[in-house]
């Protein structure tokens, strides 16, 4: 772009003030419809097959599994504990996730769409495009040349390293960031045009959203802070008063990420949780190269992609060639041309200021598990400031080569760039189907991942592929013996399979290191009850009960049951009779179901009005519920209810 020349040589790009259309942009509807028309059909060629998906991975738990976003009752807890909190004792943390917002959306999902996956795809889907719509409205906000702002929404839209935010139910907190940091930004650049309180509140209400959805929201002031002072150079300000201005303008969003943060410590009482097997801080720093260099190379060569990858740790005793020495090299190469680039022209400071700090939070190596040091998901915002550098580089490349027609050259370029992409995207959409097709894909991706081979075990369980399951859990306890999920699939599939001693001996390794794992200690007692040993699972359950006081009811209903197997009635009676101050506010199928073993412990002996009542309490608890194992026992019930009614016994 032409204009005057700094004193340093620079030319900087002089126009009107960020956030305030031009009287041309303002009037140009024409492209920007075209631009939006593109974006959507783009958007529609990548995600329209990946509404017929279902629930996989960490879909199960966090939205099957959890009864905290499917009963009104929980709704305050669900908001005031850790995304995990449903699995563990309430109100203890068991991650290092508070996002209300994020559990905001999953209980509107339920309330919509109950356990048909469509409609959360659907939601997912349409949450991207708002992303991508809202991604252009920024990049034209900071008046960014036209051919840019629509190569890079329209990458943006197609992009294959999304689907792991889109695709996948689970992955939405990204997306969710997004748009609020987006509204955020620009409600920022209108606040620099005129200073209104309401612009304040909305403003600094978006970016609190943006933390509730992810922790990552916290890199923002720093997107705030440079984007100030590049404004602020850019229009020819001396440094050091630009400087303390773009302090000032940051310093309300800083102060909004700290109150986030102290209410965030007293749900979690934690800073963070570093995982298990955390590496120190050395093998932090040198696993950054390789780390960052995962993300440029993703950006750039979108394919091969997977739920897991084969990057680990770096340390002393494997530093190397290609886990350190190459990434880094390569890393200080695409540094400099970056900052050269950024020297010349703003575009390319916008395209780093967002790339670069919104993956500042993710380059801690020691929050995850080893074999998951990087996520595709990651990539989803940063993604947006690399295609703004991108662009320009294509943008400018023409321009150099052709004159009067280079913006259209440009953009038919990255639009036949976007359609590349978004063919590649559908493509991939299948992989996010179903559990089956992810990790078969997964162990393609990273053979030696334990974790893979561990889940592929699970998805080949549930499809009732035990042996294919079998060899998929021996492979995953061969790359990692102490594989805790491992030894409990294989302790269930030897219960299924009567091989009670097999399986006790899986089921034991892991409750000799984790005594209050609940699904080892259950699968245990089955184990106990099969052969016979009712005195055993009895005491079993009895010990859960003490030690994973949220397990209590359900513990106890499976003492009383057993003891109706060894003939122990009254003993059982007693058990379920404890029970019923709880049962009188429980909203769980597997803690309600307590009525119905009442019911039919009143009818054996004969006390018609007390079974009556407990089948019509039982009825009355579940009406609606629509778990596949409650609608036969509301059936018997209701049959059992009548005739108690019409015969008395």
């Amino acid at each position: 772009m032409a204009g005057r020349k700094s004193r340093k040589g620079r030319t900087p790009q002089t126009s009107k003030a960020p956030g305030k259309p031009s009287a041309p942009a303002a009037s140009n509807w024409k492209w920007h419809t075209a631009v939006v028309c593109v974006a959507l059909l783009l958007t529609a060629i990548s995600y329209s097959n990946a509404v017929s998906g279902e629930f996989v991975y960490d879909d199960d738990a966090q939205i099957v599994e959890n009864t905290y976003i499917q009963h009104d009752q929980y709704f305050y807890e669900a908001l005031t504990s850790d995304v995990w909190a449903f699995k563990g004792d309430r109100g203890g943390a068991r991650s290092n996730y508070w996002r209300p917002a994020f559990v905001a959306w999953l209980i509107l999902n339920y309330k919509l769409f109950g356990l048909e996956p469509a409609g959360w795809h659907a939601l997912n889907i349409l949450a991207h495009l708002l992303v991508t719509l809202l991604a252009y409205r920024v990049l034209v906000a900071l008046d960014l040349r036209a051919a840019i702002c629509a190569i890079a929404t329209w990458v943006f839209a197609a992009h294959p390293a999304h689907v792991q935010s889109v695709t996948w139910i689970s992955g939405v907190p990204d997306v969710l960031m997004s748009a609020f940091l987006l509204g955020s930004f620009l409600g920022y650049l209108a606040l620099r045009n005129r200073q209104r309180w309401y612009l304040w509140a909305s403003t600094l209400l978006l970016y609190f959203a943006a933390l509730s959805s992810k922790e990552s929201a916290l890199a923002f002031p720093a997107i705030i802070l440079f984007t100030d002072w590049a404004l602020s150079r850019n229009k020819g300000v001396a440094t050091r008063p630009s400087a303390a201005l773009a302090l000032r303008r940051a310093a309300p969003f800083l102060a909004t990420a700290a109150v986030f943060m102290l209410l965030r410590y007293q749900v979690l009482h934690i800073l963070r949780n570093l995982a298990l097997e955390a590496p120190g801080i050395e093998s932090v720093f040198l696993t950054l190269p390789s780390m960052l260099m995962f993300y440029v190379w993703t950006t750039v060569f979108p394919f091969g992609l997977g739920p897991i990858y084969d990057l680990r740790y770096v340390n002393a005793d494997n530093l190397g060639l290609t886990n350190f020495l190459l990434p880094l090299v390569l890393l200080a190469a695409i540094g400099y041309g970056a900052y050269r680039l950024a020297r010349r022209r703003l575009a390319y400071q916008h395209g780093l200021i967002w790339f670069l700090p919104l993956l500042v939070p993710v380059l801690d190596a020691r929050i995850f598990v080893p074999e998951m040091l990087v996520q595709d998901r990651y990539l989803y915002l940063p993604l947006l400031g690399a295609f703004i550098i991108i662009a320009s580089g294509l943008v400018e490349l023409t321009e150099r080569f052709r004159s009067g027609d280079a913006k259209m050259i440009a953009c038919s370029t990255g639009l036949v760039l976007a359609l590349v992409l978004a063919i590649a995207t559908r493509q991939y959409n299948p992989v996010w189907s179903n559990s089956l097709a992810l990790w078969e894909h997964g162990v393609r991706v990273d053979p030696t991942s334990s974790m893979a081979y561990g889940l592929l075990g699970v998805a080949y369980q549930k499809a009732e592929r035990l042996s294919e399951a079998r060899q998929a859990l021996l492979r995953a306890l061969e790359l990692r013996p102490g594989l805790t999920s491992a030894h409990i699939s294989m302790g269930t599939i030897a219960n299924r399979e009567g091989r009670y001693d097999e399986a006790e001996q899986y089921l034991k390794r892991v409750l000799d290191q984790y005594p209050d794992y609940d699904v080892a200690l259950e699968q245990l007692g089955l184990t106990y009850q099969q052969q016979g040993r009712i005195d055993e699972a009895i005491a079993l359950f009895d010990n859960g009960r003490r030690i994973i006081p949220n397990k209590r009811a359900v513990y106890t209903i499976n003492i009383a049951v057993l003891y109706k197997l060894s003939d122990r009635a009254a003993d059982a009676q007693r058990e379920l009779e404890g029970l019923r101050p709880e049962l009188n506010s429980a909203f769980e199928a597997d803690v309600l179901i307590a009525w119905w073993y009442l019911g039919e412990l009143y009818r054996e002996q004969g006390k018609a009005n007390e079974a009556a009542e407990a089948y019509a309490r039982y009825l009355r608890a579940t009406e609606g519920m629509t778990d596949s194992e409650v609608g036969p026992i509301r059936r018997f019930a209701a049959q059992a209810l009548q005739r108690v009614r019409a015969t008395g016994s």
